[in-house]
């Protein structure tokens, strides 16, 4: 017999995809449509990983292209990001000068990100992806979803939860970038599955886990408790996107030939003064 769970979780994997695809349909597709169809890849790819286990190896297949076209569409979207970074910084100085030297490199990015944009759409590239998508589609499709049931999203969900947790422990009072992105990815994947489940099963998934670590700071201790809910999960992810964004605006202000030395030294002295007040470990008992 034919598993309800298992029929709605493929709808709702496939609908992500169709959407994805529409988004990146066209020759204008614009920085929206990038940002809208990677987060549609990501909310069916977590679908996807919920019951990876009952589907086989075909499901790790669809996880490794569909994470392929994400990451190939992400230069897109930090190109983009990078100007709205530098702009809100621009916007929350209250210092003059600075105000106009991150205005200054960001009309230096603004270009930067023109150029990409032309080059994809010169190459083809947007509507390659488009098309690996509905590939990928046809591909899901002969997956066995019956097989999917509510016990395999909860183990599946228990697993991650504590997954999530662990990575917490280590990454909240951390200053590695790349331990603390990580910790961002795994709760937004987590955040997003608790959707996919609710969409599953027809209703909201119980879940009374929360997590506990002790964390030194200094010459005291914490303790961190959070309980495991999508609001949480949404504050912690839109926390350390910011974190990241900026992180990765740093990175860029380096590479980036285009800018003046004196611009480009200024730029990431703010920068790194704004990340260094984005890093911060979790109050004691948030969320």
């Amino acid at each position: 017999m034919t598993s309800d769970v298992g029929n709605h979780l493929e709808s709702y994997v496939l609908d992500e995809f169709d959407h994805a695809a529409r988004l990146l349909a066209g020759q204008s597709v614009g920085h929206g449509g990038i940002h809208g169809a990677r987060k549609s890849i990501r909310r069916a790819r977590a679908a996807l990983r919920l019951a990876r286990k009952v589907l086989g190896d075909a499901a790790g297949d669809a996880l490794d292209v569909s994470g392929e076209i994400g990451a190939n569409l992400a230069s897109l979207r930090d190109a983009h990001v990078a100007v709205t970074t530098l702009s809100a910084l621009a916007a929350q100085s209250a210092a003059r000068d600075e105000r106009e030297l991150l205005r200054r490199v960001g009309r230096v990015f603004a270009t930067r990100r023109s150029a990409l944009y032309a080059e994809s759409r010169a190459r083809g590239t947007i509507a390659y992806y488009r098309g690996q998508l509905r590939d990928l589609r046809a591909a899901l499709e002969r997956l066995p979803w019956r097989k999917v049931t509510a016990h395999a999203l909860r183990e599946a969900l228990d697993h991650d939860i504590r997954r999530a947790g662990r990575i917490g422990a280590r990454a909240d009072a951390s200053a590695d970038g790349d331990l603390r992105h990580r910790w961002r990815r795994r709760l937004r994947r987590l955040r997003y599955e608790l959707k996919a489940a609710a969409q599953a099963l027809g209703r909201r998934p119980e879940v009374h886990s929360t997590w506990s670590w002790p964390a030194r700071r200094g010459n005291g201790r914490r303790c961190v408790s959070l309980a495991v809910r999508p609001e949480v999960l949404r504050g912690l992810t839109d926390r350390l996107g910011r974190e990241h964004d900026l992180r990765m605006v740093y990175a860029a202000l380096r590479a980036l030939e285009a800018l003046d030395r004196s611009d480009r030294n200024g730029a990431r002295r703010i920068v790194r003064r704004a990340i260094a007040a984005a890093c911060k470990p979790l109050d004691r008992g948030e969320g």
